[in-house]
């Protein structure tokens, strides 16, 4: 954040949209840990509703504004190919090489599946 700050080159739509992505970020962990902090050292499930509701806006605020700030540097960035969004859309946005990525991806979709698969073995056993 400093360095955007600092270098006048830096003060560019993108730039100024990942600036906001640490701030964004603050508001939605500072809405959620402390009230998880305290659940779990005083081994309780109780929260007050103004505290409740307190919570859920600054995590709604959170959420909304990581969404928008993400569609903003995807505007930025521009050309989609078609009008609906789909991984390989979002992977041809990126400038640097995705092939981690893809290896990421399929071994997640297929130890999901095997998964699926060797459960559902299982259950027709019982």
């Amino acid at each position: 954040m400093v360095t955007i700050i600092m270098n006048k080159s830096l003060h560019q739509p993108m730039y100024c949209l990942l600036f906001n992505l640490p701030i964004n970020d603050l508001i939605g962990s500072s809405a959620l840990f402390p009230q998880l902090i305290k659940e779990i050292l005083l081994d309780t499930r109780h929260i007050e509703v103004s505290n409740c509701i307190t919570q859920a806006f600054f995590i709604h605020i959170y959420a909304v504004g990581s969404v928008l700030i993400l569609a903003a540097m995807a505007y930025d960035r521009s050309l989609m190919p078609h009008s609906y969004c789909d991984n390989p859309s979002l992977l041809s946005l990126v400038c640097h090489n995705t092939t981690i990525n893809n290896i990421y991806g399929l071994f997640i979709t297929a130890g999901i599946q095997i998964f699926g698969l060797v459960y559902r073995a299982d259950q027709e056993h019982w």
